[in-house]
């Protein structure tokens, strides 16, 4: 497999330059050519990376350029320093295959945060059965020390057929030392998701990590079956995170967590649903914990 990875508003280049902070996708999407990557906005504040966006406004078709099955999509990338501020805007457009959407990551052995990173998604087709989607405001990553916090991820349109989808407004993971700490994912308007869904707003694999005061907030959307909802995902603590419904269409079999613990505590943690409608066989949990160590149900389920 070839990859193809548009490294759009700030991937740190070895001599210090600022490569593709803004790129726009505008062709006619027949060929690598109809990538456009426009070298302006997003600055660096000694080695930290800020301010970089990447539009993607749907005049062009994505699934059709030919060489690429996994296909990368990076507002800001660092792995040696902070990655914050970043965006990336999707407006319209069609993509397909592996589908992954960073706005703020960190990798490698490196020590940065990715905070205040903001994605939203107002229309676009995310279609294939070779491969599932992923998206990531702030994404903390193989080996690398740094938090995932006060990232933004919302959803306000857009028709989701992938086989699987993954939506983390901050996530850092099991090689990751690093909390997820007041992330926020919104979904609202008319966004259909057509596949299983795995949906976070705060998720932190490291056993010594926490998940602490994330949230999640729909008041829209139809969902498929069998979708998972976590205001907070983690091996250790989690603490303080909230799902909040107050609409949206759920099919069956799907299951809601405030917060979810592999391995430690679940404590202060809540589901409140005002709105909404659910099919048969949907579960509520304020805080589960694996270990059943301070897990408390929601007083809403």
């Amino acid at each position: 497999k070839i990859m193809l990875a548009i490294l759009a508003g700030g991937m740190m280049c070895m001599n210090g330059a600022l490569a593709h902070n803004m790129a726009t996708w505008y062709g006619n999407g027949d060929s690598a050519t109809s990538w456009k990557g426009i070298p302006s906005g997003g600055t660096i504040t000694g080695a930290c990376i800020t301010g970089a966006n990447l539009v993607l406004n749907g005049e062009g078709t994505h699934d059709t350029i030919p060489f690429a099955d996994v296909q990368n999509f990076i507002g800001g990338y660092s792995g040696t320093a902070d990655v914050t501020n970043n965006t990336i805007t999707i407006s319209g457009g069609s993509y397909s295959s592996g589908l992954y959407f960073y706005v703020g990551l960190i990798e490698g052995d490196g020590t940065g945060n990715a905070n205040y990173n903001n994605l939203t998604i107002e229309d676009g087709t995310f279609s294939g059965s070779g491969g599932g989607a992923s998206f990531s405001a702030g994404y903390v990553k193989d080996g690398a020390t740094g938090d995932a916090a006060y990232n933004t991820l919302t959803i306000k349109g857009g028709t989701f057929s992938v086989t699987e989808c993954y939506i983390y407004a901050g996530y850092t993971d099991e090689t990751a030392n690093g909390d997820a700490k007041n992330n926020t994912l919104k979904i609202e308007g008319d966004a259909t998701f057509n596949c299983q869904c795995i949906v976070v707003a705060g998720n932190a694999y490291n056993g010594e990590s926490v998940a602490d005061s994330n949230n999640v907030e729909i008041s829209g959307g139809s969902f498929a079956n069998s979708s998972r909802f976590y205001g907070g995902q983690c091996v250790g603590n989690v603490t303080n995170n909230t799902v909040k419904i107050s609409g949206g269409s759920f099919a069956n079999d799907n299951e809601f967590y405030g917060g979810y613990s592999y391995g430690g505590n679940a404590t202060g943690n809540i589901v409140e649903i005002s709105g909404g409608s659910f099919g048969n066989k949907n579960e509520f949990y304020g805080g589960y914990s694996c270990l059943y160590v301070n897990a408390n149900e929601s007083p809403n389920a």
